[in-house]
């Protein structure tokens, strides 16, 4: 039966977001049997967005460089492998 995260962990609400966080690190979380989840958040994916505007605009004008491009090519840079 689904109950709420405040009956089973410690929470705040992010002042700035407004979001409900643990007060828990993620190693803490799952040693309770708990998921830790990073999702990126809307001011994230605006950098990506913004990223990729600038990319497109200097390395190959005219053309658009997609989300799952940009993160092939920073695998094979980071860890020089390509998915």
């Amino acid at each position: 039966m689904p109950i709420h995260v405040n009956d089973m962990f410690p929470t705040r609400v992010d002042t700035k977001t407004g979001d409900i966080v643990s007060l828990y690190t993620g190693t803490e979380l799952e040693a309770k049997s708990a998921i830790k989840q990073d999702i990126l958040g809307l001011k994230s994916l605006t950098v990506i967005k913004n990223a990729l505007k600038h990319i497109d605009s200097i390395d190959n004008p005219g053309t658009h460089m997609t989300f799952e491009e940009l993160y092939r090519l920073a695998n094979k840079i980071v860890y020089g492998v390509a998915f």
